[in-house]
């Protein structure tokens, strides 16, 4: 085991014990936690609340007084009106047996008295005396004071109230604060089963379960999920492609290493001076393969571990097909032509990276393509569609997907002749994802494949 390996096991054993003692802690879903994160808010609330009753509903209270005071004057005036025309009408007895059977069945007692006997301040008999009415408080249910002839004064009320009745107005009263706390509870219970959903999301990814996501939408907490989400694909990928960068360099190294052993033992047995040349030029063949083969896996791995400054300009899409085809001509031992629209179309990429893609997918098509190679681009819709066409036997429609996987090659053999260790499309693929695009197969009018990277123009 080296070492990379056996630190790799340690890191996973890390996790695993991590993830056995989350398994087993109890998280009840209405934890106390949330009382400890939300505590401000809960004394907001209800200092918002008690403000509002000792400052807010006093004032509020006197504007509407004033106005409820004028509103019951005209009331209670009328009522003295009528006991007064009703005393006027009736003897004393009777007036007696009458005011009798309105206290019977009436809440508002009625009671008739001298107006010296009442013990009323000045300010209240010069107002009576002026024909209004008196009421001490209207806000304490206090009784009304009415003249009805010149020293009588008739007194209705305290207004007397049923308990059902106070138990209405505390509810009123209180209202607020029971709305309040029904809101704040419903509240922290929605957000701790969204919490616990995140949480349970969470476990299982760290338990090994790589297709876990949070659950989004309304059962989302803000951008916490869709950024969980991200990582958690992230590092799905991380490790797939590190599992195969494992597997097919254990697999790919064999055969160079293989065609090195058996020329060196070779060359220490030979004696013949052309066929040591012919060794020595084969061994250095091999070294250069192994060496193309690393760069390319570092490459393949530090593209797929993170994610690159991507440095979008605005450039000619034709003129720089124009320029690429120049450098490809030069490099690559296949005829290529290009196909460019009459109308200059500019679009935003990342120059290095587009030119590493068109590189990768002109070379695959030399490899495993015919003689004749067709670049070009094309507008569809609000995307930009480029191009690279062969005339080669074309791609089988169920490997079309697959091929943009790593290490993934039509021909199963490792002729190093053919060339390619599986990665140049995986890389053209993570180019493809750096733009928001996507790469697609069809077939070539050539009869080949054609190769199509799509991308939105912004």
């Amino acid at each position: 085991m080296t070492i990379s390996d056996k630190s790799r096991q340690d890191k996973m054993s890390q996790i695993g014990n991590v993830a056995s003692i989350i398994k087993h802690q109890k998280t009840p879903v209405f934890a106390m936690s949330m009382l400890k994160q939300f505590l401000l808010i809960y004394v907001g609330f209800i200092a918002v609340f008690f403000t509002y009753i000792d400052l807010v509903r006093p004032m509020l209270l006197s504007v509407y007084e004033a106005e409820v005071m004028e509103d019951q004057n005209r009331d209670w005036q009328g009522v003295f009106l009528l006991l007064d025309a009703s005393s006027q009408r009736h003897s004393p007895s009777e007036w007696k047996n009458l005011l009798q059977q309105i206290n019977k069945v009436s809440n508002i007692p009625v009671e008739v008295n001298h107006i010296d006997n009442w013990g009323l301040s000045e300010t209240a008999i010069n107002t009576l005396h002026s024909g209004r009415i008196w009421i001490e408080d209207l806000s304490e249910g206090e009784p009304v004071f009415g003249l009805i002839s010149d020293n009588l004064v008739v007194r209705l009320g305290p207004v007397a109230s049923t308990d059902s009745a106070l138990i209405v107005y505390n509810m009123i009263h209180y209202a607020p604060l029971i709305m309040i706390a029904v809101c704040i509870l419903f509240w922290v219970c929605w957000l701790q089963y969204r919490l616990f959903r995140l949480e349970k999301a969470t476990l299982s990814y760290s338990l090994g379960d790589f297709d876990a996501r949070a659950p989004e939408s309304y059962l989302a907490v803000g951008n916490v999920n869709a950024a969980f989400n991200n990582m958690a694909e992230h590092v799905k990928r991380f490790f797939i492609s590190q599992k195969h960068l494992t597997n097919a360099v254990s697999h790919e190294l064999r055969s160079p290493i293989g065609r090195l052993k058996f020329q060196l033992e070779m060359l220490s047995e030979s004696t013949n001076h052309q066929d040591r040349e012919r060794y020595q030029h084969g061994m250095s063949e091999d070294i250069d393969e192994l060496e193309q083969m690393v760069d390319e896996m570092l490459t393949y791995a530090k593209m797929e571990s993170s994610e690159p400054q991507v440095l979008f300009e605005s450039l000619d899409i034709g003129q720089w097909l124009v320029q690429q085809k120049q450098h490809l001509c030069h490099d690559i031992n296949i005829a290529i032509s290009i196909n460019i629209p009459e109308k200059a179309l500019n679009i935003g990429a990342d120059q290095v990276l587009l030119s590493r893609l068109l590189r990768n997918l002109v070379c695959n098509a030399s490899h495993y393509g015919g003689d004749k190679v067709v670049i070009g681009y094309e507008l569809n819709g609000n995307h930009c569609c480029l191009y690279v066409d062969d005339n080669g036997s074309g791609i089988p429609q169920k490997y079309r997907e697959s091929i943009f996987e790593p290490f993934t090659r039509l021909d199963p053999s490792r002729n190093k002749n053919t060339g390619g260790y599986g990665l140049g499309l995986a890389i053209v693929a993570q180019i493809a994802r750096y733009h928001s695009g996507y790469m697609e197969i069809q077939d070539s009018p050539n009869g080949g494949a054609s190769m199509r990277f799509n991308w939105p123009l912004n």
